[in-house]
């Protein structure tokens, strides 16, 4: 009698498991949709509305952690190189930091003043990967000019 009890509880603790599964899974595919996201998309000049949008759902993809997209945005957009989109993400969670940067944070020779062990580092989006600043310079992707450029477009307006 016990031993058929355990199994019927098991049973409906089940079904209810896996009911409430699919229910968050439907949910999360439809609080991730774009006309449930509430920020305006393509305010930086140079980065448009699509390329954002699609930075955005590959951060989700990518992430080990359940982020809403209302709590993910670009908050600086530092250009376009070699069809490399340099940005830094706001997750919700943390910033994007995709190294420990050390103080003065180099890359070749090169300082970047504005990312440091406080201040998170920006992330290079293409074709849905994501590279950190060193990985483009050591791969030839980002040469010393365009570290230089990355470097002057300064600090988002958030860390004033």
């Amino acid at each position: 009698m016990v031993k058929n009890a355990v199994v019927v509880i098991t049973m409906v603790f089940l079904a209810v498991f896996s009911i409430s599964c699919c229910s968050i899974a439907d949910n999360g595919e439809r609080m991730n949709a774009r006309d449930t996201y509430t920020r305006e998309l393509g305010t930086f000049d140079g980065l448009d509305a699509e390329t954002e949008w699609q930075i955005l759902q590959d951060y989700i993809n990518l992430s080990r952690f359940p982020i809403a997209i209302n709590d993910l945005y670009v908050v600086h957009y530092y250009g376009t190189y070699r069809g490399y989109v340099v940005v830094l993400i706001k997750d919700g969670l943390n910033y994007s930091i995709p190294q420990v940067a050390s103080y003065p944070y180099q890359v070749g020779g090169i300082i970047l003043p504005w990312f440091n062990t406080t201040n998170p580092c920006p992330k290079a989006w293409n074709n849905g990967m994501f590279y950190s600043i060193d990985e483009l310079y050591a791969s030839g992707e980002l040469n010393s000019d365009e570290l230089i450029s990355v470097a002057s477009y300064g600090y988002p307006k958030e860390w004033l």
